[in-house]
């Protein structure tokens, strides 16, 4: 089949070089180039990157809304389309010009985690399982009846990068099996159970913010989940203090007590955390054991300025 392809992130470039293998790609749209970094070098998306090294053509249009993407969308006679990541609202209008119309791959077990952020909102709020869907696209964000799924534990060592790898896999082959059933006109789409919708909004860099007054579930969902950003911190001696790795501890004792300093435990509300990796800011980053002995923490000793952030509510 003719396919165009629209994605912009890491997570995106698996499935767009596997449908590359099975089909063909007439074009692949990603969001432009953005400045990155303290330096502001001009950075591709990865999906550009992928697609080029594929020799696809690639688009980057500022704005979607419009006639001109509309008759650009037309002129590639694409007998389908796949979204996975793009990054923009694809307009209702343009839903219908593949014969096929729009499939987006989605990073969740929908109808759980519509919206921006399913893999991270899957670790923060403690989800055992997660996986990819496929859905028609409509109107809504992510409200299309679903065509197929697969599912796949969330293992205790995972974090978000590790998860985005996995779901990237798994969306690559299941977006290959679910083309051959459109092709094969043996598509069956089901409505979503909206009574069991939930929504995965945009990460702000404000969720980082935890205390040791949460529970070790809440402290370590944010760690695993903001680690690739804006990554899991609190506050001491008027700084922010990122934790880009820890484990649950067995050690009890009272929320910010240093239970532990070879290696550096510290107490939550119920429990207690070790921590791996952390850096102060304007600092590089550390094991917890080092950073515990550069500031000569004691056992008994408390991490000061502990404020108590906002407990993730599951937003329905």
């Amino acid at each position: 089949m003719r396919v165009v392809f629209f994605g912009t992130p890491d997570i995106a470039t698996s499935p767009l070089i596997e449908i590359a293998k099975h089909h063909e790609v007439v074009g692949v749209y990603c969001q432009p180039d953005r400045k990155t970094g303290r330096k502001g070098i001009i950075t591709s998306p990865e999906v550009k990157v992928a697609a080029e090294s594929l020799g696809l053509p690639v688009f980057q249009p500022e704005k979607i809304r419009n006639e001109e993407f509309l008759n650009e969308l037309k002129a590639l006679s694409a007998d389908v389309a796949v979204v996975m990541a793009y990054g923009k609202i694809i307009p209702k209008e343009a839903l219908a010009i593949p014969e096929y119309g729009f499939i987006n791959i989605h990073a969740s077990l929908l109808p759980r985690w519509r919206g921006a952020a399913p893999v991270q909102y899957a670790l923060m709020h403690g989800d055992k399982k997660t996986g990819v869907t496929i859905m028609q696209m409509d109107e809504g964000i992510d409200t299309g009846d679903i065509i197929s799924s697969a599912e796949i534990s969330i293992a205790s060592g995972d974090d978000a990068k590790s998860l985005f790898s996995a779901v990237s896999s798994l969306g690559a082959k299941l977006v290959i099996d679910t083309l051959r059933d459109i092709e094969e006109k043996s598509v069956s789409a089901t409505p979503q159970n909206e009574e069991s919708a939930s929504y995965a909004g945009l990460i702000s860099r404000e969720m980082g913010l935890f205390s040791f007054f949460d529970t070790t579930g809440e402290i370590l969902g944010k760690i695993r989940g903001l680690c690739i950003w804006p990554v899991a911190y609190f506050k001491r001696e008027g700084t922010d203090v990122k934790v880009h790795k820890a484990t649950v501890s067995d050690l009890s004792g009272k929320p910010g007590e240093i239970l532990s300093v070879k290696p550096l435990v510290i107490g939550t509300k119920d429990g207690s955390l070790k921590i791996l990796k952390i850096q102060q800011s304007g600092k590089r980053a550390m094991s917890g054991e080092e950073f515990s002995l550069g500031r000569r923490f004691k056992t008994g000793d408390f991490i000061d300025e502990i404020y108590e952030s906002t407990n993730l509510k599951e937003e329905k």
